[in-house]
């Protein structure tokens, strides 16, 4: 396990604190078709179910155990109000993550969480392009499939290598919506991403998120509150 926890925290310290990858949105140009039919297909069916079910742009308050210890500990004179953790998320531009009611150069203090959604998987399905990049570049394949969900295979696209760190994505196949993550790191899982989603309206967006570490078996829930679509 120690073997785990060394190369994790060297690959994903300056992302997240210990345990985030780095990565960045590429958004590719529309003309560009998937290589391989099959997947050609599931990309098509992500794109219609993000179009019919994720709006262009929400708001949604985050609740953590964690955010709220660090928020009560905020001083007073950073404070413009009760201070909250809100994600923005935007179709062609992804999530950020910010503080609200704080001055504004202090409302990126937990932005590095912004890496915990990417993980999971939620923005590769509500902004299709994240997933059509990994596609374009060969590295997706499609692992098992049954009636009710699919599960692929995916590496980092940063690296552009096929290796023994990769990822393993779930989706629904009624909603095409990623309800479960496992990361791998040389073969063995070390994180897990579980999302659970409801219906807000026509909307159907993530409800919670629960990210385990697998080395040593302990759970953070993320709770998502309050979601608003007028920007």
């Amino acid at each position: 396990m120690q073997k785990y926890r060394m190369h994790l925290k060297r690959r994903f310290a300056a992302a997240a604190l210990s345990m985030l990858l780095a990565a960045a949105v590429c958004i590719l140009a529309p003309g560009a078709a998937p290589a391989e039919t099959g997947l050609g297909s599931l990309y098509r069916s992500i794109v219609d179910a993000s179009r019919r079910l994720v709006p262009e742009r929400y708001r949604v308050r985050v609740e953590n155990e964690k955010f709220t210890e660090s928020l009560r500990d905020l001083p007073e004179e950073i404070l413009t109000g009760r201070p909250v953790v809100m994600v923005r998320f935007q179709k062609g531009a992804g999530v950020r993550m910010f503080i609200d009611n704080v001055k504004e150069e202090y409302a990126n203090l937990f932005a590095m969480y912004e890496r915990y959604l990417q993980l999971s998987g939620i923005t590769k399905v509500q902004n299709p392009e994240e997933f059509k990049r990994i596609m374009d570049q060969g590295l997706v394949a499609v692992k098992t499939e049954d009636e009710s969900s699919l599960t692929v295979q995916a590496w980092d696209p940063e690296t552009g290598e096929k290796g023994d760190d990769y990822a393993l994505f779930t989706l629904d196949k009624e909603r095409w919506m990623i309800r479960k993550a496992v990361y791998y790191v040389d073969g063995s899982p070390f994180m897990r991403l579980d999302t659970t989603y409801r219906f807000h309206g026509e909307f159907y967006l993530p409800s919670t998120l629960e990210l385990t570490s697998l080395a040593d078996n302990q759970t953070e829930v993320f709770r998502f509150k309050d979601y608003r679509f007028d920007g």
